[in-house]
């Protein structure tokens, strides 16, 4: 960034609004990557010793710790504790999916032992494959798996 033609950091005292590298923001924070080095991130949040926590790049892809994401959200899990996953969604209390670091799938379950693995313990089938290529008479195939049997079901409608 040119630091004698640009403005560096503006804050809007009218609308509680900073920028950074713009003079409009858009938003409460609005950072903008005026910079020409296209090697330069535009946000980068980093512990104390300086290990990336989160990264946003040029382009948009957002890196968890990571310096380099490759894809629009990447996660590097190597810098984990034995045990604790690379992606979970829920709660630690409610957990809906969860990816381990050995890259095995959880759905219903937090300790998956398979690549995927599915877990239910309602009466509602654990997969279901939808045809929905017509309004009207869809097909439907289920596979559930309960107390040592396992079921394929079809329905139509």
């Amino acid at each position: 960034m040119d630091c004698a033609s640009s403005t560096m950091f503006n804050i809007d005292t009218a609308s509680y609004a900073m920028g950074i590298g713009t003079t409009t923001s858009n938003s409460t924070l609005t950072i903008a990557g005026t910079s020409t080095a296209t090697t330069l991130p535009l946000l980068t949040v980093a512990t104390s010793t300086g290990a990336t926590l989160f990264n946003v790049d040029v382009t948009g892809n957002v890196g968890v710790a990571t310096t380099s994401p490759w894809g629009l959200l990447s996660i590097n899990p190597n810098a984990l504790a034995s045990g604790v996953p690379s992606f979970v969604i829920g709660s630690s209390t409610a957990t809906n999916f969860i990816v381990t670091r050995a890259g095995f799938v959880g759905i219903g379950t937090t300790t998956p032992a398979r690549l995927l693995d599915i877990a239910n313990n309602g009466s509602v089938g654990q997969m279901l494959f939808e045809d929905t290529g017509a309004a009207a008479n869809q097909h439907y195939w289920g596979l559930t798996a309960s107390r040592g049997s396992f079921a394929i079901s079809s329905l139509s409608d």
